[in-house]
């Protein structure tokens, strides 16, 4: 009987389902600090993503100016013309046809009045005018207003 019990003293594998406990809540506590950091800088680089797109677009419509004397008749594939790395993906000109979700204010597209915006995740970025300053929101309807 005691060389049974050594024996399987001596062949017990594995944890225990204390330790599998201490293990798990480990990696939920690591989770929790983690994932709201993530969820963070995820939203602050759509930030700047929808600004820098929409710095580009504005830039665009400078060039676009000088040639034409009007932002009428303004759209992104003719920006493309003017500034051939413009990311034409989620990046619009108000009332020029196409316009993002949840977007409602029309500008008119004259020789002073423009509004190009872009967006990511739910950031939207915008300048309206050619001396506005480029400006973030998440609501749309407040796009170009």
């Amino acid at each position: 009987m005691d060389r049974t019990l050594k024996r399987l003293a001596s062949e017990e594998e594995g944890f225990t389902l204390l330790e599998l406990m201490i293990a798990m809540q480990i990696v939920v506590i690591i989770l929790l600090m983690a994932v709201p950091s993530y969820f963070q800088f995820r939203d602050s680089a759509n930030q700047a993503t929808a600004k820098s797109n929409a710095k580009e677009a504005a830039f665009a419509s400078g060039l676009y100016f000088q040639s034409n004397n009007t932002y009428a008749g303004m759209t992104i594939p003719l920006l493309k013309g003017w500034d051939a790395s413009l990311t034409t993906t989620r990046t619009f000109v108000n009332n020029s046809g196409v316009e993002a979700t949840g977007v409602t204010r029309r500008i008119t597209l004259d020789a002073s009045h423009f509004c190009v915006y872009a967006t990511s995740g739910r950031w939207f970025a915008y300048q309206l005018n050619p001396q506005g300053p480029i400006t973030t929101t998440t609501v749309g309807s407040a796009v170009c207003s």
